[in-house]
């Protein structure tokens, strides 16, 4: 094979190595990326009690701490099982750009309900959120909330 055919090729594989590695760098979970905290109406649920009344409506905030800026990050919350329906009566979810530092996001507004037709009781629930890149999960987190006529 003559001299500049083999160095055209392998400069042609060096640049797909390069796209290749561009790509899985910008797909990657980025490491140190964590949820810090689930707020519901200003009171953080990991130290108080998160009692919400049926029917009231109420604003769900996720703390978030990146490291870096960070494109297409979905933050999803979720809580409160509906055994009729097969969903969960809070399912919120936003795409968003996370800049590095703290940041709270708080535009989760919803509304649950108590319901005994559809499976949803008066008591204790686990509401979840976690925050993931083409789904793949950066992390995620629990709190208890209780639910009230």
């Amino acid at each position: 094979m003559p001299r500049k055919a083999t160095l055209a090729i392998i400069l042609l594989i060096a640049a797909i190595v390069i796209v290749v590695a561009e790509v899985l760098l910008l797909t990657r979970p980025q490491g140190g990326t964590r949820i810090t905290e689930l707020i519901v109406d200003d009171i953080n649920c990991k130290v108080e009690n998160c009692t919400i009344e049926s029917g009231a409506s109420m604003v769900i905030s996720v703390g978030i701490q990146s490291p870096e800026t960070i494109e297409n990050v979905e933050v999803h919350v979720w809580a409160i099982w509906s055994s009729r329906h097969n969903e969960y009566e809070i399912d919120e979810s936003r795409i968003v750009r996370l800049e590095a530092g703290e940041h709270r996001m708080e535009n989760f507004e919803t509304t649950a309900y108590c319901s005994p037709c559809d499976g949803i009781n008066p008591g204790s629930y686990l509401m979840y959120s976690e925050i993931s890149i083409n789904n793949k999960v950066l992390d995620d987190y629990e709190m208890t909330i209780y639910l009230i006529e």
